[in-house]
Order: structure tokens, then sequence, then C-alpha cells
């Protein structure tokens, strides 16, 4: 007998449970399913006897004695909703596990990359303004070397002019005295 266990746990809605998640824990449910009358197989008659119109407390006390008739008892079925439980809860540490490592992955190390980036941001700001620091006195120190040389030309030139007039009074007298003694000797 082939029972749909989507159908059966009630998860086949596809716009209400994920089918790709029910699809998993189904697979391991049934790679998981205990052979001969158990848990499974007493839930789907009880779902086949409400079918037929019965009340569930019936539907579950007439599904009981006929498994009843194949060894099953209360603790019986009791023990393998266990055992299916231990399945579920496998599921559920392998997605905890899954998640765990997608928050890891896609999360965290997305928040890391992204503080990385502030830090190295600052960085570069620090940098920036250390750099427009060195600028500022770089500028300064250029207009200071611009000033001196401006004031060493202009003291340059002041001198340059001073010597000039007082050669220019020498070379005078020199030539006032040339034409004068040529004329007098």
């Amino acid at each position: 007998m082939v029972i749909d266990l989507k159908e059966l746990f009630g998860v086949d809605d596809a716009s209400q449970y994920n089918q790709r998640m029910v699809q998993s824990i189904i697979e391991a449910i049934n790679e998981g399913s205990l052979d001969g009358f158990d848990y499974l197989r007493f839930k789907h008659s009880v779902i086949n006897l409400k079918k037929l119109n019965m009340d569930e407390e019936t539907a579950v006390k007439s599904a009981l004695t006929t498994a009843a008739s194949m060894g099953m008892d209360l603790n019986k079925i009791s023990g393998t909703i266990n055992h299916y439980e231990g399945l579920l809860h496998k599921e559920m540490v392998k997605f905890t596990d899954a998640l765990h490592h997608q928050i890891r992955k896609n999360i965290d190390e997305v928040k890391e990359a992204a503080n990385s980036l502030d830090q190295q941001k600052e960085d570069n700001i620090r940098k920036i303004e250390q750099l427009q620091r060195e600028n500022n006195a770089i500028t300064q120190k250029a207009l200071e070397l611009r000033q001196e040389a401006s004031s060493n030309e202009t003291k340059i030139s002041t001198t340059r002019e001073e010597f000039k007039k007082i050669c220019d009074n020498i070379q005078s007298q020199f030539d006032n005295d040339k034409t004068k003694y040529n004329h007098i000797l």
C-alpha cells in the first residue's frame, strides 16, 4: 500500500507550505519508514475511515481494532510515533545546521565584509585628512619660499641697482677724468 505522506500530514498545499522543504522531510520519513503496520499505516487507516463520514473517535477505535489483529496496540503505535519523531528531529537538526551555515555565509560573512569596507573607508578618510594636512603644510611652505624668493629678488635687484649706481658714478668719473686729462694734457 502506497501512502501519500504529504496528504497524510496535510502538507500538500503548495500555497501554504514550501514544497521543496516538504519534499525533503517526506523523503527522510519515507527512507526511515518501518516495515509492517506502524503509525503511518494506522494514521492512513484513520484518515480513510474518516473519509467514510466516520467521526474521529470511532475511526481511531476502529483502526486500532484492525491493527490489533496485526499485533499492534497503543504502546506499539506510540513507539513507532517516537521513531518518526526521531526522523523529524534529525531533519530539524540538519536544517538548523544548514541554516546556521547559511546565516554564517550569507549574513555574518557579508556583514563582516561590509564592516571591513567601512573600516577601510575610515582608514582612507584618515589618510586623506593626513594628506590634506601635508598638502596645506606644503602649500604654506611653498608660499613662504615664494615670498622669500620675492624678497631676495628685491634685495638682489636693489643691490644690483646700488652697485650699478656706484659703478656708473665711478665710470662717469673715469670718463670725465679721461676727457679732462686728454684735454689738459
